[in-house]
């Protein structure tokens, strides 16, 4: 992970039935503490998505807002939901001390 604007990224996503999934990005813009935008695409599958993360301030605790765009079908668009609802409740429980 290269963070910083034109840097590059590889992820490495471990499903249940243990197969692995990597995307690849490049970031976009870089605003610090609160907004990363970089695109997204699977290596079995190059087309480009984008995504944007904002964090906002809330005094007691943060929103995080994530966008993601560009997605080809209604089908991609539902299996991203799914899977970025599925990382979202892992991170929250992760923050919360939970497995």
């Amino acid at each position: 992970m290269d963070l910083r604007i034109g840097g590059k990224y590889r992820i490495g996503i471990r499903h249940p039935d243990n197969s692995l999934h990597v995307a690849t990005g490049t970031y976009r813009e870089i605003r610090k503490p609160e907004r990363p935008v970089f695109t997204r695409s699977w290596e079995h599958d190059p087309t480009d998505t984008l995504v944007t993360v904002t964090l906002n301030d809330l005094s007691v605790r943060t929103e995080m807002v994530l966008k993601h765009e560009a997605l080809p079908t209604l089908a991609s668009r539902d299996s991203h939901e799914k899977g970025w609802t599925g990382y979202l409740a892992q991170l929250e429980n992760m923050f919360a001390g939970k497995k």
